[in-house]
């Protein structure tokens, strides 16, 4: 029987957790909540810079799991089951605020004309995370900087010690699709800490 290391868990007792939890015991999805917690949070930071948006995916991905729990088939799939509803999460919320920030972006335009403003327009502050400025080319800023698919495939298969399968299903993409970008972002990230160790 193996055990994630991420866990204190081992993978026979998650599938036993979660068919506890389908029939309504509230312990073993509070178990299972305080299993995957610390280890959603990191993927939906990954995801997005913006920490209000990962906190209420996070929230939204519980919820969704607790509506929706009783319709996962295979236990065994679970933990794949709730990245994948998670990263969902993440990609609906990032587009309700974009589409929230443009239409508040066009009321400012349309006041400052109704106004007569003489001022010119104002462009929105780049909203770059300072830390990037402070912190050095390590590995976490490294992989940060990845393109979004090969990003979510390394962090998964490192971080959380997905298999690719499990990452197949996660990211909805095949088995080779999820190979070829380990391979490209293991490749980006040599080259990139190969950088760093010579300035």
């Amino acid at each position: 029987m193996t055990t994630n290391p991420n866990t204190q868990y081992s993978s026979a007792e998650i599938e036993l957790l979660v068919l506890q939890a389908q029939t309504g015991d509230s312990e073993s999805l509070q178990k299972l909540y305080l299993c995957f917690a610390k280890a959603l949070e990191r993927y939906a930071l990954l995801q997005s810079s913006d920490a209000e948006l990962a906190r209420d995916a996070c929230q939204e991905c519980w919820l969704n799991c607790c509506r929706k729990l009783t319709q996962l088939k295979d236990p065994a799939a679970f933990r794949a089951w709730l990245f994948s509803s998670l990263r969902h999460r993440i990609v609906d919320l990032a587009r309700k605020k974009e589409t929230l920030a443009r239409r508040l972006e066009q009321l400012k335009q349309l006041n400052e004309i109704h106004q007569n403003s003489e001022k010119a327009y104002e462009s929105d502050l780049d909203q770059e995370d300072v830390r990037s400025k402070l912190e050095g080319l390590n590995l976490w800023s490294a992989i940060k900087k990845l393109p979004q698919q090969e990003r979510q495939c390394i962090y998964l298969f490192y971080q959380e010690e997905f298999s690719t399968k499990e990452i197949s299903l996660t990211l909805g993409v095949s088995l080779g699709t999820v190979k070829s970008q380990l391979s490209r972002g293991r490749q980006h990230l040599r080259d990139a800490l190969s950088k760093s160790s010579t300035t």
